[in-house]
């Protein structure tokens, strides 16, 4: 099998990593205090930020933030302000709030291996469906910039922990490449050059994993998913202008990821909840409350007037996120009001207070038996769940260069 998780050319920060290093763009959509004080934070230091687009400012004034980033990647790209680790993965642990640490392995995968249709039987696979209208401002950013930085997670299906427990109990012989806090309570991170041996075993044990089950994917998206289809849309476009031969040797063929194991007990499956804002709350409630069935998908919504229970239709979908997704796609179709996708309840429940906004508060998914749900099902429905909190999302730190 050909490997499917290779190393990389990679950039680290020379100084400052904590002010390079900002938070996934996806996250606190609907918060523009916490981008505002990362601004303050980083202040006029080299920084990631200065290279993504929040989600938040999407829509505002994106033709300038465009020529902003563009203009950020072309001058770090021109500047002594990192220090290079060629052909390299690297080991990193991230402390987590109140569970540990993450275990991932940085490392490229190739854009030809993966794909985000659903029903595809590519090695690497998106895990939920893809919202194209999303991929278009991210695909701008990637041909925008010189530089990659990326907050895509990967999951593989390891129960034995071939891939990471090997180079897990090495560290102490192992070269530190960082160890710092991350901004905004993002916990402490810790990398590790891997070297000699350990880098053969890698694509060793995601072979055994493939022969285990040749329908599943080998990979699969954990958090990044918009990312990683902007990305292979971008590829396919450069395809189109340059022919796939000069594409081939591309940088932009590959992306940055961090590979987890999905078995880890750090590794948790978080919620993704749903807010309805500019909506008339008492119109929306009563919609969804002539559209209930017995024995359904019992489902917490919460706005000013406090909570209110309603019992989708478990033919909807099997999955109380797909019942509650199906419903506000039919319900906003016709209707006034915007969706935003939510992590953390604390957030969902306090921006639903506000006036014309209703919160939708959905379980946890169950993460074992994912692998199996993919091959059978294809992609699961969009933003089904998130890998842990806000605040335990990947900062965007390590960097290589795709011009």
């Amino acid at each position: 099998m050909k490997e499917l998780f290779i190393p990389g050319d990679l950039l680290l920060p020379a100084e400052n990593p904590d002010k390079w290093s900002v938070i996934a763009c996806d996250q606190h959509t609907s918060e523009p205090e916490y981008w505002e004080n990362c601004d303050a934070v980083v202040g006029d230091s080299p920084s990631a930020l200065r290279m993504i687009l929040p989600e938040v400012y999407l829509g505002k004034n994106d033709d300038e933030r465009l020529e902003n980033i563009a203009a950020a990647s072309a001058e770090y790209a021109g500047k002594d302000i990192f220090r290079a680790v060629p052909n390299a993965y690297i080991y990193v642990r991230r402390q987590l709030s109140g569970r540990g640490f993450r275990r991932g392995l940085l490392g490229l995968i190739d854009l030809e291996d993966y794909s985000y249709e659903k029903g595809s039987d590519a090695p690497i696979r998106s895990t939920e469906g893809t919202v194209l209208e999303r991929i278009p401002p991210r695909q701008r950013v990637r041909e925008a910039t010189c530089l990659e930085t990326s907050h895509v997670l990967l999951l593989a299906d390891d129960p034995e922990d071939k891939i990471l427990g090997p180079i897990d109990r090495k560290t102490g012989t192992m070269t530190m490449l960082y160890d710092f806090e991350l901004m905004a309570g993002g916990g402490r991170i810790t990398g590790w050059l891997v070297e000699g041996s350990a880098k053969k075993r890698i694509n060793a044990a995601l072979e055994e994993i493939y022969f285990r089950n040749p329908l599943s994917p080998v990979l699969a998206m954990g958090d990044g998913n918009h990312s990683a289809a902007s990305a292979k849309a971008a590829y396919e476009k450069l395809k189109e202008e340059i022919g796939p031969e000069a594409a081939a040797k591309d940088p932009r063929r590959y992306l940055m990821c961090e590979l987890n194991n999905i078995h880890d007990d750090s590794l948790s499956f978080e919620p993704i909840h749903r807010l309805i804002t500019g909506c008339d709350e008492v119109k929306l409630l009563k919609w969804l409350r002539d559209r209930q069935s017995s024995g359904g998908h019992p489902i917490t919504c919460t706005c000013a007037a406090g909570d209110a229970a309603v019992i989708l239709d478990k033919a909807l979908s099997p999955l109380p996120v797909g019942a509650v997704q199906k419903l506000l796609d039919e319900y906003l179709a016709e209707n006034q009001g915007e969706i935003d996708y939510i992590h953390g309840e604390d957030t969902l429940r306090k921006l639903s207070a506000a006036e014309g906004c209703v919160g939708f508060i959905l379980p946890a998914p169950d993460k074992f038996g994912f692998f199996e749900a993919l091959a059978a099902d294809g992609a699961l429905p969009r933003k089904t769940f998130s890998m842990g909190e806000a605040c335990d999302k990947r900062y965007y730190l390590e960097t290589r260069r795709l011009k």
